[in-house]
């Protein structure tokens, strides 16, 4: 994060109060903006000062200048380095003794360090002041629900990006009965072709390098055609994205959504991306190419926007009964679904043939099904906390696994949507990872693992889909696929092999 550009951009000074107890400077920071209104009390951490005869020399990245009388005191340095992870110690330098890092010889300036160098005697005097930052550990949103008694333990072994040169996320997957399998990407450039919404690609029998089958299921004046009345009031340049993939013997059939990225309706946890409307395109030629006019656009709405379809075994002929089961992730407040940052998920079920009729599916409403959505209670409940999950059924183990995402600060570990925390603070924020089991799609979820600040390439990870075809035979092996925006190392097609033991 550029703490300059970021307090130039609000046009913010820093204000501070800060009690010296015992040899420690703790800080109640506040962030006042243009025109005298407070931002937010925001105590980050706190500052051992070195005595006055010693120093730490180096492990400087950035020179921060100050300016006297204004912000130019060891609380103001000090709340510099609070705002910025990477600073772990300071030097105030008041003057600063030579030019250095956009520094000039005598005026103030705030050295922040990436490391806590070994103390030495001062050789500068009183004019220099160093500390070293306390940062209290982030508090994480407890995950709900019991432990699980079928699985004893979970462990993520190696990662690695298979997807060498294709910049994209969401990869939803499916496994179709003729042992082919495939996954969709979103935001995706593959290499040699032009940025796609959406595109399809072809997976090989073990974890390895993808094939680029069709660039764009949906052209992008279809997106426009269909989407475009959502996309006109957004910020941010709207989206098509693929919700879930699912395939009925050797028949695909995807959910795709329209996306807007900033939804001023969201007042209560901003930034979320939302998705409007959600219909069904089906392929009956391995994904080549692909019909999108069997559903209608608006097939799903409001809360039932997320449709995400649970895929059992290859080509779904491991499914334990005659239904297709969807859950379908949503928010309290406003009353719609989103990509990331929703509070519960409601369960959906329809007969395997009538997939594409939206008039044959019900809805749990915790004891039977029904055909009014608005009778349909939550199977699963998280605030804020619950993402675009791609739950599977494990043919070897007879068991639903929901493996879930949420992002969170990288500093208090409060719930934050991606957009709003970048918009905030330039950098994407981290994220926790859940995995859940359930004997039956209703639940009750049990949790198996918790990962707290769940990252690749820097940034929180997003989307785990755990592809049927790459599950060991016994079911206890698995390759968990992610991406994580927007670094060049993590916007791509991670794998991740997750180990199971069970009880």
């Amino acid at each position: 994060m550029d703490l300059e550009c970021h307090i130039c951009h609000w046009r913010a000074s820093i204000c501070m109060q800060w009690p010296l107890q015992m040899g420690t400077l703790v800080l109640a920071a506040a962030v006042v903006l243009a025109g005298g209104a407070v931002d937010k009390s925001d105590p980050r951490c706190s500052i051992h000062p070195d005595g006055p005869s010693v120093e730490r020399f180096g492990g400087d990245y950035r020179g921060v200048p100050l300016v006297a009388g204004i912000n130019a005191t060891l609380a103001d340095c000090a709340a510099l380095c609070c705002a910025d992870r990477q600073c772990v110690a300071l030097s105030f330098n008041h003057p600063q003794p030579a030019a250095y890092q956009r520094c000039v010889a005598g005026t103030p300036c705030c050295m922040l360090k990436a490391s806590v160098p070994p103390l030495r005697n001062n050789t500068y005097g009183p004019a220099v002041t160093t500390a070293v930052v306390d940062r209290p550990p982030p508090t994480y949103p407890t995950p709900p629900g019991p432990r699980s008694t079928f699985i004893s333990s979970c462990t993520l072994l190696e990662n690695s990006t298979i997807g060498s040169g294709i910049q994209g996320d969401t990869w939803p997957s499916t496994w179709l009965g003729n042992g082919e399998s495939y996954a969709m990407g979103c935001d995706n450039t593959p290499p040699g072709e032009a940025k796609a919404f959406m595109n399809w690609w072809s997976t090989p029998p073990v974890p390895g390098p993808l094939k680029l089958l069709n660039n764009t299921p949906v052209s992008t004046p279809d997106v426009l055609r269909i989407c475009g009345k959502y996309f006109q009031n957004d910020t941010h340049v709207g989206n098509i994205k693929p919700s879930s993939v699912i395939s009925i013997n050797d028949t695909i059939y995807a959910g795709v959504q329209c996306i807007t990225y900033n939804d001023p309706a969201s007042t209560a946890f901003p930034g979320r991306q939302r998705a409007w409307n959600a219909w069904v395109i089906v392929s009956s030629d391995g994904g080549s190419t692909w019909d999108i006019t069997q559903t209608d656009p608006d097939m799903f709405t409001g809360v039932l926007t997320n449709p995400m379809f649970i895929q059992a075994g290859r080509g779904h002929r491991d499914a334990p009964d005659a239904f297709i089961y969807v859950q379908f992730p949503a928010a309290t407040l406003p009353s719609t679904a989103y990509w990331d940052g929703n509070d519960f998920i409601l369960l959906g079920r329809v007969p395997v043939a009538q997939i594409l009729a939206r008039d044959a599916y019900q809805f749990w409403t915790g004891t039977d099904w029904v055909q009014d959505a608005d009778a349909a209670v939550p199977v699963f409940n998280y605030p804020f906390m619950v993402g675009q999950d791609h739950t599977f059924y494990s043919t070897a183990l007879e068991r639903y696994f929901l493996p879930n995402y949420g992002f969170v600060d990288w500093d208090s570990g409060d719930p934050v949507s991606w957009h709003g925390y970048h918009a905030r603070e330039h950098r994407a924020p981290t994220s926790q990872f859940t995995l859940y089991e359930a004997p039956a799609p209703q639940g009750p979820w049990a949790l198996v693992h918790v990962e707290q600040s769940w990252t690749l390439g820097g940034g929180g990870a997003y989307c785990p889909d755990f592809p049927a075809r790459w599950a060991s035979g016994d079911g206890l092996l698995l390759q968990m696929v992610a991406s994580a925006c927007c670094s060049k190392s993590g916007y791509s097609f991670h794998t991740t092999a997750v180990q199971l033991v069970l009880a």
